[in-house]
């Protein structure tokens, strides 16, 4: 009784936790940061795993996305984020991307 006590709360958990950092933009390609600021190495994991590897892939990253948001970024470079029998783990970095400027408009003629 006690583990599906622990499983259900490690569920909300990690649902709970995207509703905190929902503006964290996830990138895979070092050139869609590279006029950011860094601001450092994120880890995130999870002791779910086996059949419950999907919920433990979206606790893993939504730690990585509060951390990101606890540090001031808005983007996460994600280099790695695997599942297995015994959980998940990702590790990427935190980026503050300033917003692209918004083109001019055009003029008519």
């Amino acid at each position: 009784m006690v583990r599906w006590v622990w499983l259900v709360s490690a569920c909300c958990a990690a649902s709970a936790s995207l509703a905190q950092a929902p503006g964290i933009r996830v990138v895979k390609e070092q050139a869609l940061v590279a006029t950011c600021q860094r601001l450092g190495e994120v880890r995130g994991s999870s002791l779910l795993g086996g059949i419950f590897a999907s919920a433990a892939y979206d606790s893993a990253l939504n730690e990585m996305k509060d951390k990101v948001a606890a540090a001031g970024g808005n983007h996460l470079l994600l280099f790695d984020l695997g599942t297995g029998y015994t959980g998940a783990n990702g590790y990427g970095e935190a980026y503050r991307c300033d917003p692209p400027a918004e083109p001019a408009p055009r003029r008519r003629r």
